[in-house]
């Protein structure tokens, strides 16, 4: 139980520091989008965007994974508080 309970706080901390990294990921890819260059087609703008959404999306499930192992690790600390 100790250790499920060690692992899922782990997995928490760890799914929260991916979605601030791939948040500022993302935000360079959005500025890279937005600031104006001598060249820049078409083909590239769309790839930044689409860089910038996928980021986006892949930090909301890192922090929704993350309050999932969170509610979980909440209800094994309820129940072992009760056994004892």
């Amino acid at each position: 139980m100790k250790k499920q309970m060690k692992d899922l706080q782990g997995k928490v901390e760890d799914y929260q520091r991916f979605a601030y990294i791939l948040l500022a990921v993302s935000g360079f890819f959005y500025f890279g989008a937005v600031i104006p260059t001598i060249q820049k087609t078409e083909f590239v703008l769309t790839l930044l965007m689409v860089g910038t959404l996928v980021m986006i999306v892949a930090a909301t499930a890192s922090l929704l994974y993350a309050k999932r192992c969170k509610s979980t690790l909440l209800q094994l600390e309820e129940e072992q508080n009760i056994n004892n």
